[in-house]
């Protein structure tokens, strides 16, 4: 949940557009899908962006976001349905660019 003290939203946008604005790709999944939100990974649902700075030992990244932003080579781990959006630092892909929220 976005704490709206510190975020604005701007959104939804598609992930397609989060992508561009980060400097990601997408590797899978709809990049026309809608964000609209940011959350922690593990709370994330449908319309919410997250990130993943590298994937469990499990092999799989446990989410219920719309987009997560992962690292090179890492979009094969996110689940069906969510769409993958690599990139070489996930964390540094959300600070001091647009996505689907600016800082307030």
């Amino acid at each position: 949940m976005n704490d709206p003290r510190i975020y604005v939203l701007i959104g939804p946008v598609d992930a397609a557009d989060i992508a561009a604005a980060t400097g990601a790709v997408v590797v899978r999944g709809d990049g026309s899908a809608p964000v609209s939100a940011l959350a922690p990974l593990d709370q994330a649902r449908t319309g919410d962006l997250a990130f993943c700075e590298a994937v469990p030992k499990s092999g799989q990244i446990a989410t219920a976001a719309t987009a997560c932003l992962v690292p090179p080579g890492a979009g094969a781990a996110v689940p069906d349905g969510t769409v993958a959006l690599e990139v070489r630092a996930p964390l540094l892909g959300l600070s001091g660019r647009r996505a689907c929220c600016v800082a307030g």
